[in-house]
């Protein structure tokens, strides 16, 4: 009884003090590859904006906030998906929301050529965040080619995102280990796993969505190898291993042992170290006293220009 008393008592203080926190819009959007986005749009054009201008939104019945949209007269380029909603038009407005609740698209530049796609609803062309509003010039031509039929012949294929990144920590030591000689389990799992988070987490390019596509091959979907998809995705696997391989090494990999010179400065100490203890053994089976410590030569005074004989380390 007195523990519900309790639930109810935190229940009330937590309903107070939301009370007090600022509401705010955000935009929310999955993060999907170009493909998905392709299948899933009514239309997919090559436009040059020629207008931008705040229209009222043709239901009337919408709240204040959402009742304004985002104009865009374009001239249309190219038409990859959706000509019959297009037709033979040369020119047509694409619409967005004037609210950023609402996702809206208010980047666009004038004379700016972009791809766009989006959904024809209520006789509108209409595009969010959420759409494709890349600029023209920064596509791939993995991407371009993608448009023409690449992505209309494979939206059978489900494209699996990720939502965040895969915690490295959370893996037991032997299965890191098995794993290691093969590939990363972030980006690969035998189907078209899409985590463009993780890229950016590992400073990489996003191999998957500037380079590959999702195809189906052997019963199964699969990333579309390429020279330029490989490339990118050892250089990618190349930046997680520098990461995670000091943590996690695996027994069965060799270490690298470092040589001791003179012009090693950065591991001077250990290599005098080392020194020390081969010639103390050395003297001590040959019932001799101790030799001058070889550290302390080097640090007062002896640089690696200077010649240390053994005749100097020996004295004393």
């Amino acid at each position: 009884m007195e523990f519900r008393q309790f639930i109810l008592r935190c229940g009330v203080v937590l309903g107070c003090f939301l009370q007090f926190l600022p509401w705010s819009e955000a935009c929310n959007c999955l993060v999907n590859h170009p493909q998905t986005k392709y299948c899933f749009s009514d239309f997919v054009i090559q436009a040059r904006v020629l207008e931008k201008k705040r229209i009222e939104h043709p239901d009337k019945s919408r709240p204040i906030n959402y009742r304004f949209l985002i104009g865009y007269r374009v001239r249309i380029l190219g038409i990859f998906k959706g000509g019959d909603y297009l037709g033979d038009v040369e020119e047509e407005w694409i619409h967005s929301p004037d609210a950023g609740g609402l996702c809206g698209v208010s980047g666009l530049v004038r004379n700016g050529e972009y791809l766009l796609s989006g959904r024809y609803t209520r006789d509108i062309f209409y595009m969010t965040y959420c759409d494709m509003w890349s600029e023209w010039d920064k596509l791939t031509e993995e991407q371009l080619f993608g448009m023409t039929s690449i992505y209309n012949n494979n939206c059978k294929c489900r494209i699996r995102g990720v939502i965040g990144i895969i915690n490295i920590d959370t893996h037991s030591k032997d299965s890191y280990t098995a794993s290691y000689v093969d590939r990363s389990p972030l980006w690969d799992d035998g189907s078209c796993r899409y985590n463009p988070v993780a890229s950016l987490f590992y400073k990489s390019h996003d191999c998957e969505t500037m380079y590959s596509h999702c195809t189906w091959a052997n019963d199964t979907c699969l990333w579309e190898p390429s020279r330029d998809y490989n490339l990118c995705y050892q250089a990618r696997e190349a930046m997680w291993r520098h990461r995670h391989t000091n943590k996690y090494l695996p027994v069965n990999v060799p270490k690298r042992r470092l040589r001791c010179k003179n012009t090693s400065k950065r591991f001077v100490r250990r290599c005098a170290n080392a020194y020390e203890r081969r010639m103390q053994k050395r003297r001590l089976a040959q019932g001799k006293r101790p030799p001058v410590k070889y550290l302390e030569l080097l640090l007062n005074g002896y640089t690696t220009n200077s010649t240390i004989t053994t005749s100097t380390v020996l004295m004393g």
